[in-house]
């Protein structure tokens, strides 16, 4: 079984593994910072330090909407907050429910689907996500 927080991105179904995340918060503050990546959103404090929040639906190819409501945190050593506006739930499912996407047909940061209550699911790839933004940040995939 694997379970996964479910949310809605520009109309569409996604899903988070809960063993990518290490915090799921509503409501929290984030503070704008200039900056030249259109994803980053600001930065907001937690209880391991004031982290860096980037808006889920642009690092997904989607255009950014209102002020998202929900941030999840990928990491523990150097956390990285994901935001987003429809958080739905949490679901658990056999492993036999995830499906490979084709990767002419994926989306940025999507390769897999996943069936819950009967609707296809895309997969969010936490890791990919935040090895791109790392990789950026150090200038490089070996941090030149």
């Amino acid at each position: 079984m694997e379970s996964f927080v479910t949310l809605r991105i520009g109309g569409d179904a996604h899903a988070l593994r809960v063993a990518e995340l290490s915090g799921l918060h509503s409501g929290k503050k984030i503070v704008a910072l200039p900056s030249p990546s259109p994803e980053l959103l600001g930065i907001s404090g937690m209880r391991s330090g004031v982290v860096p929040v980037y808006c889920l639906e642009a690092l997904l190819g989607y255009p950014r909407t209102t002020a998202p409501a929900w941030l999840v945190m990928a990491g523990v050593e150097d956390p990285i907050g994901f935001a987003f506006e429809s958080f739905e739930g949490h679901s658990k499912v056999a492993s036999g429910a995830l499906f490979t996407v084709d990767p002419g047909a994926a989306r940025t940061h999507v390769r897999e689907l996943v069936r819950i209550d009967g609707e296809a699911r895309r997969v969010i790839d936490v890791a990919s996500m935040t090895g791109a933004i790392r990789a950026r940040v150090l200038g490089g995939p070996k941090g030149r």
